[in-house]
């Protein structure tokens, strides 16, 4: 990609080697695009992860500490179900955050192919 012909004498291949230039400069713009927006798409599925895991997590932990009978005070067992509740509300909502986005960029790249058809 970094190669370039050298202006030739003719006109007509000139001409021809001069939209070669532009063509591969093209292409290498697009190629750092989308390697900008493939590593911006990485980034946020390691964020969206890490906010998924940690109500998950939460969950877990406090279902096994009711899983063992270990809780015995009923302050500190509504307390456990109401941070599992909680958590489990929150997964709940970043998952159909995800979903809407799914939808939502789904029918963006629907649009652009209509629009590239016309």
């Amino acid at each position: 990609m970094s190669y370039r012909v050298p202006s030739l004498q003719l006109v007509e291949l000139r001409k021809f080697s001069s939209q070669l230039h532009s063509i591969v400069e093209q292409l290498q713009e697009q190629m750092i695009e989308e390697h900008e927006c493939e590593t911006a798409k990485r980034e946020w599925i390691e964020g969206l992860s890490n906010e998924l895991y940690a109500p998950l997590k939460g969950i877990i932990q406090n279902v096994e500490l009711l899983k063992t009978n270990s809780v015995t005070n009923p302050k500190e067992y509504r307390r456990i179900v109401q941070e599992t509740y909680t958590a489990a509300f929150q997964l709940r909502k970043l998952i159909n955050n995800l979903i809407q986005h799914a939808r939502l960029s789904s029918h963006d790249t629907q649009l652009n192919l209509e629009e590239m058809e016309v």
